[in-house]
């Protein structure tokens, strides 16, 4: 029997937003870690791996990550992967 690998089931959902944070939530079918890309421009040309969140059983798979930093009034790219290797596609961020 194939064990199937982790998957986000629910989320991402934006939380917290601020002039200078916000928050990151999602849920995943089985233990894993969230991962949280960022980037500046909508291409994801410049995308970085800002955060991280253990996703076990005891938080039912699911976590927030935290990005402080920000700047006000400008637009951030995000998406969150259970793959810290793999950069997403440019389809997989979204605005906030």
């Amino acid at each position: 029997m194939r064990l199937k690998t982790a998957e986000i089931i629910l989320g991402p959902i934006i939380g917290g937003l601020s002039h200078e944070l916000v928050n990151l939530w999602a849920r995943a079918n089985k233990s894993s870690t969230l991962h949280a890309w960022l980037a500046t421009n909508q291409n994801a040309g410049n995308a970085k791996l800002v955060g991280r969140k253990q996703l076990v059983a005891s938080n039912g798979f699911a976590g927030m990550v935290t990005i402080n930093g920000l700047s006000p009034a400008k637009k951030y790219f995000f998406a969150l992967t259970l793959d810290p290797e793999l950069v997403p596609p440019k389809s997989a961020f979204r605005p906030f």
